[in-house]
């Protein structure tokens, strides 16, 4: 729960009369391999991480709301290199939708790996 929260923070966008604050680049600066850490720890914050990498208006026209997606983090690495962030979220939902459908015996969520419970 509070892991969520602390994700959910310093993801959400703030501003002041001058400025804009949006700590996902520090976020992914001080942890690059937060993707990595959440597929092996805790999956199930995830989705939180993605989420909190859109924006969305809250304003619509013509019924479309205008939406921006933050995903830098997601495919360059700090040095400037393709990243593997989408290589482990990939590698992490394929895990689960296979554990979820190879076998009968995991039919219960207390039955599925920590990745599954999503």
């Amino acid at each position: 729960m509070s892991a969520s929260v602390i994700i959910c923070d310093c993801l959400t966008i703030r501003a002041d009369r001058g400025k804009y604050y949006y700590a996902a680049d520090e976020l992914f600066e001080r942890h690059s391999d937060i993707v990595k850490m959440l597929c092996d720890e805790a999956p199930g914050l995830l989705p939180t991480l993605l989420s909190g990498l859109i924006w969305r208006s809250r304003l619509t026209e013509n019924g479309s709301r205008r939406v921006g997606y933050h995903v830098e983090h997601l495919l360059v690495s700090q040095d400037g290199q393709f990243s593997k962030a989408l290589q482990w979220i990939a590698h992490c939902w394929i895990g689960c939708a296979s554990t979820r459908t190879s076998s009968p015996a995991h039919s219960g969520p207390w039955q599925r790996p920590a990745a599954c419970r999503l």
